[in-house]
């Protein structure tokens, strides 16, 4: 929720590529965990 929340503030005030690059990045690595952790615990 937080991640959605930074994002839209960086969007709002105009952010630099480098910004952009890094939220885009956290998300993915933040989806990318979620998704594994659920394998994890499903497989147990």
């Amino acid at each position: 929720m937080m991640t959605v929340v930074w994002i839209f503030v960086s969007i709002y005030k105009s952010p630099s590529k480098l910004e952009l690059w890094y939220n885009y990045t956290y998300v993915i690595l933040n989806i990318t965990t979620l998704i594994l952790n659920l394998k994890l615990i499903k497989s147990n």
